[in-house]
């Protein structure tokens, strides 16, 4: 059995040492603790809201600890409950901790996108800063943005499906494409527009990223268009692809 043991650490050992070294899995890694305090405070929020604010939940709700009931002294299983000021007041506080829980759970991509970029951007030897807000203008074109009214009409406006914990591998994917090609367009000198020395930093970083961040949007701009058009599989938004090919035949395995 020791032998065994053996041999299985002389094979995984070296190989586990290249991938905690790895630079790229490192960027993710350090991308994801970035997030981490924002997890934690939506994560407190959110039992704020669902436990201990849900008129009908684990503290206030019938089949809880029945506070609601003291204080009202109504049925929480009545009508006259439900269109209590008691219960609209703790739905108005349920709201306002729903803000905070939509910044750490239903923008978690988003957030992704920039702290990953950032990182790789950070590894590969480009600007960091850019390199991020080049990434975060890809996810959005990348992003459908119309969804559909009550009326079955087309508004203008942003899904936060597109935006949270399903889009995960989408940010990923998007964070790491778009900054390989805007460091590695950045570093070519053929394409930076130099300004004078008399320009202040700050305008003259602006111009000489300008051709990497113009080429690295029209990438993505001409592959939403052909995904929008083409529809692979059905899918006109990337998301949906990926979650449909990759994501969804896991979450059946499991």
């Amino acid at each position: 059995m020791n032998s065994i043991v053996e041999s299985f650490e002389h094979v995984m050992m070296p190989l586990a040492g290249k991938i905690s070294s790895n630079k790229y899995l490192l960027a993710m890694r350090d991308a994801f603790s970035m997030l981490l305090p924002f997890i934690i405070v939506g994560s407190f929020f959110g039992i704020i809201e669902w436990v201990v604010l849900d008129p009908w939940g684990t503290i206030m709700g019938a089949d809880g600890l029945g506070l609601g009931q003291t204080f009202t002294g109504l049925d929480p299983k009545s009508d006259a409950y439900k269109a209590s000021s008691f219960v609209g007041t703790l739905q108005m506080y349920q709201g306002l901790c729903n803000n905070v829980v939509t910044v750490g759970f239903g923008i978690f991509s988003f957030m992704l996108v920039a702290a990953f970029s950032y990182r790789l951007g950070g590894i590969w030897g480009g600007d960091k800063f850019s390199t991020a807000l080049t990434a975060i203008g890809a996810f959005i074109i990348v992003t459908p943005q119309q969804v559909v009214g009550k009326a079955g009409d087309k508004l203008g406006a942003f899904s936060l499906d597109y935006f949270g914990n399903k889009a995960v591998l989408t940010s990923i994917i998007v964070a790491t494409v778009a900054s390989w090609i805007f460091v590695k367009l950045s570093k070519n000198e053929k394409i930076r527009i130099k300004m004078p020395e008399t320009v202040p930093p700050a305008v003259s970083q602006s111009f000489a990223v300008l051709v990497p961040v113009f080429v690295t949007l029209t990438v993505f701009t001409i592959f939403s268009t052909i995904l929008s058009n083409c529809q692979f599989m059905g899918k006109a938004a990337l998301n949906d692809l990926i979650y449909a090919i990759i994501q969804a035949p896991l979450m059946g395995f499991s």
